[in-house]
């Protein structure tokens, strides 16, 4: 094990643990990615709104799918680091749901482009954010308004916005729910080609009125918020590279010590999420241990 230290930002450190691995073997794995979870922050949501074409949805915090007027729910996971032999065996997409109207039936379908979640909450996007009109506003147009160019071929040439058919579909009957969707075609093949698009999930009733989902976005900022209420991806892989045995996850495990108290990071979210840390280390306080009152 090698220990090596980096300074981010003032008042900070961190320590770089970087775990050896044992025999290689092959093996099925199962991981779970969650903000929050195993130090993971890689979640990123969005809407996009014919109603406002041009604005950038991506700091609110719900993310909504809607037949009238027409939503479309954007949702994926980047920094996944599989092993490069990962075989996908399954991948399980959860969503969980705030509110719901009309009983909506929802479709996940693999993106073939990669949006940009963006700064905004309903306001004109910044140059290069998703939008209705472009998944990359100034910079690159959808195929068809909405994400809604389709292929029957797993192709990321910049043409075809999103994979057809859908991975999977599911009615939703009750909101504050947990809903999954079977992902693994379009994660197999994003894996593969190295392609972290995530999923576009539309409303497919034609006939119902207004039928829709808000669902939890990433952005939700309440202290309290539980991590189970976040979008979450499980994966299981095939693999001859991995060893669990050692450690949970490859790669350095990024863990901040001293410094600061844990609570003092809170003012600034955005710029802590650039730092993956897996774990925090600090002195408790002569006096005992404060770090657990309220």
């Amino acid at each position: 094990m090698q220990q090596l230290e980096w300074n981010p930002l003032p008042g900070l450190a961190l320590v770089i643990l970087v775990i050896g691995h044992g025999a290689i073997h092959a093996g099925t794995y199962t991981r779970t990615f969650q903000n929050g979870f195993g130090g993971y922050h890689g979640t990123r949501d969005a809407t996009i709104s014919r109603n406002h074409a041009d604005y950038n949805n991506g700091m609110q915090d719900s993310f909504i799918t809607r037949n009238s007027p027409d939503q479309v729910a954007l949702v994926k996971f980047v920094g996944l680091d599989l092993p490069a032999d990962a075989k996908i065996v399954s991948a399980k997409l959860t969503l969980t749901v705030r509110e719901i109207g009309n009983l909506p039936t929802i479709s996940a379908y693999g993106l073939l482009k990669d949006f940009t979640e963006g700064t905004k909450n309903d306001q004109p996007a910044a140059d290069g954010e998703t939008t209705w009109n472009a998944v990359r506003h100034g910079q690159q147009s959808w195929g068809m308004p909405g994400g809604s160019d389709s292929s029957q071929e797993f192709t990321y040439n910049g043409h075809a916005d999103r994979h057809l058919p859908a991975d999977d579909q599911i009615t939703i009957k009750t909101g504050a729910s947990h809903c999954t969707w079977d992902v693994t075609a379009s994660l197999a093949s994003q894996v593969r080609q190295g392609k972290e698009y995530g999923w576009a999930l539309a409303v497919v009733d034609t006939k119902k009125m207004d039928a829709f989902v808000v669902f939890f976005s990433r952005q939700w900022l309440r202290d309290d918020a539980p991590v189970s209420m976040f979008p979450k991806l499980t994966v299981t892989f095939e693999s001859k590279l991995t060893d669990l045995s050692v450690a949970p996850s490859t790669g350095a495990k990024l863990i901040l010590y001293s410094g600061r108290h844990p609570s003092d990071l809170r003012g600034d979210p955005e710029r802590l999420e650039q730092f993956p840390f897996d774990g925090i280390s600090f002195r408790a306080s002569t006096a005992g241990l404060q770090i657990f009152q309220p």
